[in-house]
């Protein structure tokens, strides 16, 4: 966490909510001790790859200035070089999953491999609803966070094709309870940079 919280402390921030969130889907999913805490451990390191970014792109994902057709196709082949992360290498695979593969989509449309549906492990599932409903609360250049309720239409809509609408279903009865996950803060002055997604959806 050190290396990204100094490359852009709010997706740091970002990364400890979705572990959060993460940690109470997969508790309520019956994960047991072990399992909960490599889960936690991916969902902190699901955004790693974002150190392979280019400091001068990353910059413009922060401020949501215009990329070149050069920036993008470089944001294409970020999401490969996650094995060249030293210290990725040497953690569990289901680490290892959920930093490569949470941009697996649930019905396949999603990269590096085209998974779906369980073809897509649990973990990275379950990381990819916390972090969808943590990414839809933050504050971006020229967008507003949503509010909680906001948040979670948008999973319902989200529901069966980026998303397990089993988990999403879960997760939502899970967090409606305000001592679950009370009413999101102001966020940091500073925006976390977002990743364009691939598949050919909008970012959430």
């Amino acid at each position: 966490m050190g290396l990204l919280e100094a490359k852009d402390q709010a997706t740091a921030e970002h990364s400890r909510n979705v572990a959060r969130l993460a940690l109470q889907l997969g508790a309520s999913c019956g994960l047991k001790k072990t399992e909960l805490a490599e889960l936690e451990l991916g969902a902190l390191l699901h955004d790693a790859d974002k150190l392979n970014v280019p400091d001068d792109i990353f910059d413009k994902l922060r401020r949501g200035a215009p990329l070149s057709e050069e920036d993008l196709r470089i944001l294409r082949e970020h999401a490969s070089l996650e094995g060249e992360i030293p210290f990725v290498k040497e953690m569990p695979h289901v680490v290892r999953d959920c930093q490569q593969l949470h941009h697996e989509n649930y019905n396949g449309s999603g990269t590096p491999h085209g998974l779906k549906e369980d073809q897509i492990p649990l973990s990275v599932r379950i990381v990819q609803v916390a972090d969808t409903f943590d990414a839809l609360t933050l504050n971006l250049p020229g967008r507003r966070g949503q509010s909680r309720h906001e948040a979670l239409l948008s999973l319902k809509d989200y529901a069966g094709t980026i998303l397990d609408p089993h988990l999403v279903a879960q997760f939502i009865e899970l967090i409606r309870s305000p001592s679950a996950y009370p009413e999101p803060p102001e966020r940091s002055s500073k925006q976390a940079a977002r990743l364009p997604r691939q598949g050919g959806h909008k970012e959430p």
